[in-house]
């Protein structure tokens, strides 16, 4: 069964594997499901959001120690969403047909552009790295992915990106070898984000 591993794979809790055989049927019927979603509160309890979602699988995802869903929900109808399989319960195959529209759609960028498989919006940015970080990128992004000369040092990365706090963690570990150049209110957000920290300290 088609599961895009990520990272090193370890044991689940059984209903996890119950609720990755169900998604896969789905997936494989193209049909949508139904579903119920929790958080943890800090009692360690679940909190269970309100009402039952309904969405279109699309594909099963491996990542940092964990399975996702990766499917279409009206909720959230200009991005995908990733759900994780580990705070879905009651999944129910519906008899409706999966409502995508994936074409010139790829998987494998859409996987690539994530960090840590947060649902966020995705945007095209132009970044600045020193030369040092270039096998980095490329193992971030893949070899398809837009880069060029800046100076000797430097060169631009022309990258989809899913813009949230883990993208912002992952400019951050570079400290000022990356710089964001393009769209300016992201810089700005950045900025403000690093001003932010600096005044909590």
């Amino acid at each position: 069964r088609q599961v895009y591993m990520l990272n090193r794979v370890k044991s689940s809790n059984e209903y996890i594997y119950l609720n990755l055989d169900k998604i896969h049927e789905a997936i494989q019927n193209k049909k949508q499901i139904s579903f119920s979603y929790f958080d943890y509160g800090l009692d360690k309890k679940r909190n269970y959001r309100e009402g039952k979602r309904v969405a279109s699988p699309l594909s099963l995802v491996w990542d940092n120690e964990r399975y996702y869903l990766v499917a279409y929900y009206e909720k959230h109808s200009e991005n995908l969403t990733n759900f994780r399989i580990d705070k879905m319960e009651n999944i129910e195959i519906l008899q409706e047909e999966v409502n995508l529209n994936m074409e010139g759609f790829s998987l494998s960028e859409y996987i690539n552009s994530s960090f840590g498989m947060f649902s966020c919006k995705t945007k095209c940015v132009k970044l600045r790295f020193e030369n040092s970080l270039l096998n980095v990128v490329i193992d971030k992004f893949g070899l398809n992915s837009k880069i060029i000369k800046d100076d000797d040092n430097h060169f631009f990365g022309y990258l989809k990106v899913k813009v949230g706090e883990p993208f912002f963690g992952w400019i951050f570990q570079f400290g000022n070898k990356v710089n964001i150049c393009e769209p300016e209110e992201l810089k700005k957000e950045y900025k403000n984000r690093l001003q932010n920290i600096i005044n909590e300290i």
